[in-house]
């Protein structure tokens, strides 16, 4: 009968060191699971990141075509108020009655 105690307690001692064991097992498969997890989303925000960047790239390439579009339209604008500046100078110069000169003694 001693004999038969001995293997039950040995039995429900790797019982125990089965479970705990499992136990562990469980946790490491936890684990992993959510190393997985994790990883799925740094992928995510990665390729969001990309995404935000190229969105941005764009937009830089768009604001600097409109840009070099606004100047030239300023460039013609002010031609053009250059130009009629001149023409009233030029009307307003002939037009305008002339004082004499006077003779200097």
């Amino acid at each position: 009968m001693s004999q038969n105690l001995h293997v039950m307690f040995n039995i429900i001692k790797l019982d125990m060191i089965l479970l705990t064991h499992y136990w562990e097992l469980e946790e490491a498969k936890k684990a992993v699971s959510d190393s997985a997890k994790i990883l799925e989303l740094k992928d995510q925000i990665a390729d969001a990141a990309i995404a935000a960047r190229d969105a941005a790239e764009n937009s830089l390439g768009l604001i600097d075509s409109r840009t070099s579009r606004i100047r030239g339209k300023e460039e013609e604008l002010s031609y053009h108020l250059e130009q009629l500046d001149n023409q009233e100078t030029y009307r307003f110069s002939r037009n305008r009655p002339r004082k004499p000169r006077r003779k200097f003694q």
